[in-house]
């Protein structure tokens, strides 16, 4: 059996104690998480619009839009948030089935038909709470 050095062993702990020091769980962030609310009802109710004219709706899509930019950047500057940042960048993709997808899709043809709005929200719906159920599922500050 070989004998193993001493000095080898300590080096090998160290270097395992450092990695798992490295590591940090998300920690939930109270605001992150209304936001993700927020903008999920102002989202839905948005799409629920969209049976009329694009251009009836511009200013409120833009507003939607701001706030979902606001959301987005407020949770990539959160640490070991990577998770809720790529299902932010799912949503924000417009080529898409997604809220930037729905918008896209919206704006090309004018207005939508209510069964595809049905749908579309519930897909979103969807998206959202899987951002929701990541901020709500963290570890809370004790």
């Amino acid at each position: 059996m070989k004998k193993i050095n001493f000095n080898h062993f300590n080096l090998l702990f160290v270097s395992i104690f450092i990695a798992g020091c490295g590591f940090q769980a998300a920690v939930f962030d109270q605001a992150a998480y209304e936001h993700s609310v927020s903008l999920k009802v102002d989202a839905l109710n948005l799409m629920g619009k969209a049976t009329s004219p694009y251009d009836s709706c511009r200013t409120e899509i833009e507003a939607v839009i701001v706030e979902f930019q606001k959301a987005y950047e407020y949770a990539k500057g959160l640490p070991n948030n990577d998770e809720t940042v790529k299902q932010y960048e799912i949503m924000m993709d417009p080529q898409q089935a997604s809220f930037f997808g729905f918008l896209a899709r919206w704006e090309s043809e004018g207005r939508l038909g209510a069964t595809f709005v049905g749908d579309a929200r519930a897909e979103v719906s969807r998206h959202f709470d899987d951002v929701i159920g990541l901020e709500s599922g963290k570890k809370k500050k004790t």
